[in-house]
């Protein structure tokens, strides 16, 4: 009965820990503004299969400020021609382009974790205790 109870709670804080980091990974959209950025070149950095990555470099207006800003969350392809892009940025919370097929689905495991977490720890395993 307590390795069955362990796992629940296991199981429950693994959900809590990826929702609390999918929450810290969205402040930059939650409290920033929606600005268009132009991509203006690309910064390179070594990688350690002895190759480059390629980060593409902002510059956006962001009241009355040019700011200019390297994004090392993803990777571009070194020919990348000058575009625009909307992105929400924050000066305390940093750059994002918006919610990601990675971050939703994490988001939906980590609720499933809890829920399931929650369900395990209280109701499943009452039936076993008559």
């Amino acid at each position: 009965m307590i390795i069955k109870k362990s796992f629940a709670v296991i199981i429950l804080l693994i959900g809590v820990f990826i929702l609390f980091a999918m929450y810290k990974s969205s402040l930059p959209i939650i409290y920033g503004t929606k600005i268009k950025a132009e991509i203006i070149g690309i910064d390179s950095a070594k990688s350690r299969r002895f190759n480059y990555v390629y980060y593409p470099v902002f510059q956006l207006n962001h009241k009355n400020n040019i700011i200019k800003v390297t994004d090392k969350s993803s990777s571009v392809d070194k020919n990348i021609k000058k575009s625009e892009v909307t992105v929400y940025y924050d000066r305390k919370y940093g750059l994002s382009k918006g919610f990601t097929v990675v971050t939703t689905t994490f988001l939906i495991i980590g609720l499933l974790m809890v829920v399931l977490g929650r369900l395990a720890l209280f109701t499943l395993f009452k039936v076993n205790q008559k």
